[in-house]
């Protein structure tokens, strides 16, 4: 064989391994047009499912609607000895204040304007998802906008002492959507 034939033989086996190497795009080729740019698609964190809920999926059945009701406004009658206000609730994940429950912050409002030496603490707490770390965090911001809110109303914020704990008190220890709403809430208890 000549020199040529051994160069020709070579460059052949070359662009074989080379185009069996490359999973189908042949080396030996030059490309046609330019290449298609990368599209950037967004990344969606997802939360796991609770076992309940996958069950009710796979079974096509709706969820059942449970009506989130703020708690009643209680009369406090003796309203300078009261030892705890009524709680408020957060959508999941939340810490604004929902509409339904500015009647409750209004009545606390109420009552420290008349008990001048009256100092509360707002309790934020958060259900069982995330880390302990972001409940602490969500816990606190649930606490201090419930806080913000009775500033705003003229209340003295050295009257108002905030704390987080997160997911670590429970009132409801169930693992279902309806434990988790009442978990996700501000406590308000009277310190002084």
């Amino acid at each position: 064989m000549s020199k040529l034939m051994y160069g020709i033989v070579g460059a052949l086996m070359g662009c074989t391994l080379a185009f069996l190497s490359s999973c189908g795009t042949p080396v030996c080729e030059q490309p046609t047009a330019a290449p298609k740019p990368i599209e950037k698609k967004e990344v969606v964190e997802e939360k796991p499912v609770p076992k309940e809920e996958v069950v009710k999926a796979s079974v096509k059945e709706a969820p059942p609607v449970v009506e989130e009701k703020p708690a009643p406004v209680a009369s406090i009658g003796d309203e300078c000895n009261v030892k705890e206000f009524p709680m408020i609730h957060f959508d999941f994940d939340k810490y604004y204040i929902k509409p339904e429950y500015r009647p409750t912050l209004d009545k606390i409002a109420e009552v420290m304007k008349k008990c001048k030496n009256m100092v509360i603490t707002i309790e934020g707490h958060c259900d069982e998802w995330g880390s302990r770390e972001y409940n602490i965090a969500l816990g606190w911001k649930r606490a201090n906008e419930a806080k913000k809110y009775l500033v705003d109303l003229g209340i003295e914020e050295n009257r108002i002492k905030t704390i987080s704990y997160g997911k670590e008190k429970p009132i409801c220890f169930e693992h279902t959507p309806s434990c988790w709403r009442m978990n996700r809430r501000d406590e308000f208890k009277v310190t002084q």
